[in-house]
């Protein structure tokens, strides 16, 4: 069979401006994420002995467990990286859906759509989702319409904020949950007819990536301190 190789895109080279990229190994098989909360989240905290098909041994530690489910049906998105074309396939892939909301990208008229299309060197890294989408806004005419790598132009420059509502991944392909599920229904040997819960396991804190900043002659210091996942005990995890 051909081999397929995978690589990892971390950060852009200080020197060049180019993408830094690994090689991973062979065997490599990247994971999807079920986002299980968000800014609103329905959540509660129960004994464990009153959760019934949790793995054995997992969750002993733990006297009391909190489930949670994700009440948001979007999701507030910024595509930073949407502004290379073919790089984000998610959002080119979200904003040439139908029912899209999106906010801070440039309203994109038929004259400047064909503009794109034209571009050679712009238009052929698009996905081929973005490429349907130019097609058939110039095809059918339509009045005005946006571009993923076409932000809003704010006092002569692109905006650094755009920003888009994204059908929950979950459930704009549930089928892949409902595997992810039916796995673990299966290693834990639960019946069809019960739930099978994901208590949370830990809490990890966040942090931004955000380099220093300078905005109206005010520096703004970096929110990048520590990496985006970062062991911190209580009470520094909140400060």
């Amino acid at each position: 069979r051909p081999l397929v190789g995978s690589f990892l895109r971390v950060g852009l080279d200080k020197n060049t401006g180019n993408w830094r990229t690994y090689k991973l190994r062979q065997d490599f098989i990247s994971a999807d994420k079920v986002q299980m909360e968000d800014d609103i989240t329905a959540s509660i905290v129960v004994p464990r002995d009153k959760i019934s098909g949790l793995p054995a041994g997992e969750y002993d530690a733990h006297p009391c467990l909190k489930l949670s489910q994700n009440c948001e049906w979007r999701l507030f998105q910024r595509p930073d990286d949407a502004i290379h074309p073919g790089y984000d396939k998610q959002t080119e892939w979200d904003m040439s859906s139908q029912g899209l909301l999106s906010c801070n990208f440039k309203p994109i008229y038929p004259e400047e759509m064909e503009n794109i299309r034209n571009e050679v060197n712009l238009y052929e890294f698009f996905t081929d989702d973005m490429k349907g989408h130019i097609n058939k806004c110039i095809d059918e005419k339509q009045a005005v319409s946006v571009c993923s790598a076409k932000p809003r132009i704010w006092e002569g420059k692109p905006t650094k904020n755009p920003r888009y509502l994204q059908l929950r991944p979950d459930i704009a392909k549930p089928e892949e949950k409902y595997l992810a599920q039916l796995g673990s229904r299966l290693y834990r040997k639960i019946a069809a007819t019960e739930p099978v819960n994901f208590p949370v396991a830990a809490v990890i804190g966040g942090r931004r990536n955000n380099p220093p900043d300078v905005l109206n002659g005010v520096t703004i210091r970096p929110l990048c301190v520590f990496n985006p996942i970062h062991y911190q005990e209580i009470p520094e995890l909140f400060m």
